[in-house]
């Protein structure tokens, strides 16, 4: 390629523009005048700020925080272990108090006198205040940062030195630990708050002035003044020395029992750990020097056993000085110190007064059970294996259902007993009144035979269980724990009342009734439920006349958009009507139908049912289905697919009610605008209306009701309560007509008779609560409900 055909590279000239806006560039600023004035104006302002010629002097004295310097006074003792630690407390003038470590806790010591065992609550709280101290500030510290190392000390010290302070005058704290120690001097108090102290021999400090406070209480201030200091829970043995050493025992189930000394009892948990307690706590006053006693004058009183498997042994003596009703105690080393002498008493383990016996006749919780055993003749037994429950019996072992064991034994732990008090002996049922029992049942009692007064029948305190009954037991239960304890029941069914013995134990006497199926066989935990579902699965529920002789009205209601709304009986109040508790308790009743125990077809009712409940369930997963059931008198029920069977009060009592309110005169009255009430056939009555402003009815001038008649047959009506209603013609003719005129609602002509309130044009009426219907409320057996209010959810709980 030649030179010629090379690009040429042209020169681009810079515009006019360009050239402008270099030119500026290099213009140099030149201030105004004005701009130096004000310069000049402002550093004369700052100038005054700083150094005001006006300003008064500052004659305050420097403020220096006192909190700037604080930290832990002893920052170790956090980790370190207090039942390991040692704490000495030297004050002016008097012998030096240490809290000294030992195996049953830390013991008090004055010089070289042992005081006894310090108050655990104390000693914590001891050991608290020192891990907690704070140094305040260090006067070293203070001084360089005023500047005032030389000419005069600190904080009103003219020399500065230690020796003003006296520092190690006022007290001595010490604390030894298996690895460290730590002494505390402390001297004069600091006039704005805190104690000059040193620390193992360092610089004066500032501390609290709590730390000096320890040092200034007596050693009686950490002295245990209890009987012994143990909780209560700690305790697993209690033994009375002298005589027959009567002994009680927490078992591995968790139950306290006699276990030497006394008939075996199960005692009650409650009533143990209220005495224990007491026990415990009591008050050693006044404490005794040791020397104040004569050693052989001391005996032992009463042995304590702890989990740990320690053992503490408590004496005591004769009268306490200068108190004669207190008896001298000696629990250990130490001073010795003086407790009531009702207190040394043995419990009263079998004194029906006093409550120690078990009230429950098996106590245990259903978890812990894990076998039950019947004895003869039938000898049988209900095995948990692997939470499932098993009934074996001749060698075959067959499932039985786990929730019909779990109700059973509900009823089991239900039932209530007491021991048998000498002044209340069994009829001739129970057995002999003998000296010696029946082969294989010992003599009931714990007290000795020959102590008993013949003529009064009763022990050397009046009270007792009864002496020498004997009975042949019809009934033999052995409860297996989980932890290999045994409860032995035996009972006599047929006495009145009912008499057990538990654990060859005093006569109890049951003060219920005992469950009808304790003698449990294969049948007894047969699947007992007839109806499955939750209320809120249903969507209607309707109740049927059973029959052409009952007196059911046919009631209907369903559930639409969470609302229930009537379809049956035509009401005028329509949904408004239906008391919605009502219909729960209806579908509750239904839902949870059991058999407490199945007809024969002989001896079943042979009376047509008295309604039939129908409801139809929608559940979460799966298609719509119609449950029924048949209700008889004496509480019978039938569901297809079961046989008749007797079920519980509770449930007999809610398929019994009805789905609308119980009050309809109220809720009529309380809304009406105004009524007229006359007696029947009168052409003439009495017009009312209501005060909305005093919540009252007047006379149409706005009067007060003058007649007393009036005012108490509404107040009568306010108060008019339904039992249910009823097809048919009311009982008795109409003694009132009330027309009703409302705001909301249609109007209403009632018909008011004796027993009964009815709509007009209605074929049925409601029936007063008083009045009692038979058929209609299922009464006729002993199993029926009962009249008046019921509450089905709290006879289930």
């Amino acid at each position: 390629m030649s030179d010629a055909d090379a690009p040429q590279t042209v020169e681009r000239r810079p515009s006019t523009a360009v050239n402008a806006a270099i030119e500026r560039g290099r213009v140099h600023l030149k201030p105004r005048p004005g701009t130096f004035v004000t310069l000049a104006l402002a550093l004369v302002c700052v100038g005054l700020t700083w150094f005001d010629p006006f300003e008064d002097p500052d004659n305050s004295q420097v403020i220096v925080s006192s909190k700037t310097g604080a930290r832990r006074l002893f920052p170790t003792l956090v980790d370190a272990d207090p039942s390991r630690a040692t704490v000495e407390l030297q004050g002016p003038d008097r012998p030096p108090v240490r809290l000294v470590p030992s195996p049953e806790g830390h013991q008090v010591m004055r010089g070289d006198e042992l005081l006894g065992p310090a108050n655990a609550d104390e000693f914590e709280a001891l050991w608290s205040s020192l891990r907690m101290a704070t140094v305040l500030r260090e006067p070293g510290r203070v001084r360089k940062a005023l500047g005032k190392d030389k000419g005069g000390g600190a904080e009103g010290d003219a020399s500065g030195g230690d020796a003003s302070r006296h520092i190690g005058q006022r007290g001595v704290v010490r604390v030894s630990l298996p690895d460290a120690s730590f002494t505390l001097a402390l001297g004069d108090v600091v006039p704005n708050g805190g104690v000059y102290a040193a620390l193992d021999d360092g610089g004066p400090l500032v501390v609290e002035d709590n730390v000096a406070w320890l040092v200034e209480q007596s050693a009686e201030k950490w002295l245990s003044k209890g009987l012994v200091d143990l909780e209560p829970s700690s305790v697993t043995a209690l033994v009375w020395a002298g005589g027959e050493e009567v002994g009680i025992g927490l078992g591995d189930d968790g139950f306290w029992r006699v276990r030497s000394g006394a008939a075996p009892a199960l005692l009650s948990n409650e009533a143990v750990d209220f005495r224990l307690k007491r026990l415990l706590r009591a008050q050693l006053d006044p404490l005794l020097p040791r020397d104040a006693i004569q050693p052989e004058s001391v005996r032992p009183w009463l042995s304590l056993t702890t989990f740990d498997r320690g053992a503490r042994t408590l004496l005591v003596g004769g009268e306490c000085p200068d108190h004669p009703e207190r008896r001298v105690v000696d629990r250990g080393a130490g001073l010795v110190g003086c407790l009531p002498a009702e207190e040394l008493e043995p419990w009263p383990l079998h004194d029906p007064r006093a409550g120690m016996v078990e009230s429950r006749l098996v106590p245990h919780r259903y978890g812990r059970i894990v076998q039950i055993d019947l004895g003869e003749p039938a000898r049988r037994s209900l095995i948990r294996r692997a939470g499932s429950w098993s009934l074996s019996q001749g060698g075959r072992v067959e499932a039985v259902s786990d929730d019909e064991v779990r109700r059973w034994y509900a009823g089991l732990s239900r039932v209530e007993v007491a021991l048998l008090s000498a002044g209340e002996p069994p009829d001739e049922g129970a057995g002999d009144v003998e000296g010696e029992g029946a082969p294989g049942r010992p003599d009931v009692g714990g007290e000795d035979p020959e102590a008993k007064n013949p003529e009064s029948g009763e022990g050397p305190s009046g009270v007792g269980a009864f002496e020498g009954v004997a009975f042949e037991a019809d009934l033999e239960l052995v409860v297996h724990a989980d932890t290999n304890e045994t409860l032995h029941i035996s009972c006599h069914t047929q006495s009145e009342p009912v008499l057990c013995v538990r654990d060859d134990g005093p006569v109890l006497r049951v003060l219920s009734e005992l469950p009808p199926d304790l003698r449990f066989e294969a049948e007894t935990f047969a699947e007992r439920r007839l109806v499955e579902f939750t209320t809120g699965e249903a969507r209607a529920v309707e109740v049927l006349p059973g029959g052409p002789g009952s007196t059911t009205v046919r009631q209907s209601a369903r559930l639409d958009v969470g609302a229930w709304s009537l379809t049956a009986p035509l009401h005028a109040d329509d949904a408004g009507a239906i008391d919605e508790v009502r219909v729960e308790t209806l579908l509750w009743g239904l839902s949870q139908l059991r058999a407490e125990r199945w007809v024969d077809a002989e001896s079943a009712s042979a009376e047509e049912p008295l309604r039939r409940v129908v409801a139809t369930i929608l559940p979460v997963q799966g298609s719509e289905r119609v449950v029924e059931a048949e209700l008889y008198p004496n509480c019978e029920v039938a569901v297809p697919g079961h046989r008749r069977a007797l079920i519980p009060r509770s449930q007999c009592e809610a398929l019994a009610g009805d789905l609308l309110f119980v009050d309809p005169l109220r809720f009529w009255l309380e809304r009406a605008r105004s009524f007229e009430l006359r007696q029947t056939g009168d052409s003439q009555g009495t017009f009312l209306r209501r005060d909305r402003q005093r919540e009252r009815f007047v006379r149409d001038d706005g009067g007060a009701i003058a007649d007393p008649a009036i005012e108490a047959r509404l107040a009568a009506w306010l108060d008019w309560r339904s039992a249910g209603i009823r097809s048919g013609e009311p009982p008795t003719p109409s003694a009132w007509v009330l027309d009703i005129r409302r705001d909301t609602g249609v109007d209403l002509r009632v018909d008011v008779g004796e027993g009964w309130v009815r709509i007009q044009g209605s074929d049925w009426y409601y029936a007063e609560a008083e009045a009692t219907d038979d058929e209609e409320t299922a009464e006729g057996g002993e199993t029926g409900p009962e009249d008046g209010d019921f509450d089905p959810g709290a006879v289930e709980l």
